[in-house]
């Protein structure tokens, strides 16, 4: 896979792989781990990281946090009841070489 024209295609095939699929292929093998973390271009340069917090008990149970979120009604939002939450979120997320590479080129992180 590392010579001749394969080369040439591996871009276009990735380009068309969602965030999911690149994390996917490169735990198959050395080969697509190399290719695919060393391409910084696949990965994006926005995070968006879910909302970490929980729901204020008084609102109805019929509604998830994520339809509250969408629906901007902030108020049945809480912070995370563990004040270091993001903290273990981004440690838990930073736990590779190939992970603190994909880092350094996000331009922008959203809490959502």
């Amino acid at each position: 896979m590392d010579s001749g024209p394969f080369l040439d295609i591996i871009p276009t095939i990735l380009q068309y792989l969602d965030l999911k699929s690149l994390v996917n292929l490169s735990s198959t093998c050395q080969f697509w781990k190399r290719r695919i973390y060393s391409d910084l271009k696949l990965w994006p340069k926005v995070i968006e990281f879910p909302y970490i917090g929980h729901m204020d008990t008084d609102f109805p149970r019929g509604y998830k946090a994520d339809d509250i979120i969408n629906a901007n009604i902030w108020s049945a939002l809480l912070p995370p009841e563990d004040p270091k939450a993001l903290e273990k979120l981004l440690n838990k997320m930073a736990l590779s070489i190939e992970s603190i590479q994909r880092f350094k080129i996000v331009e922008k992180v959203c809490l959502s």
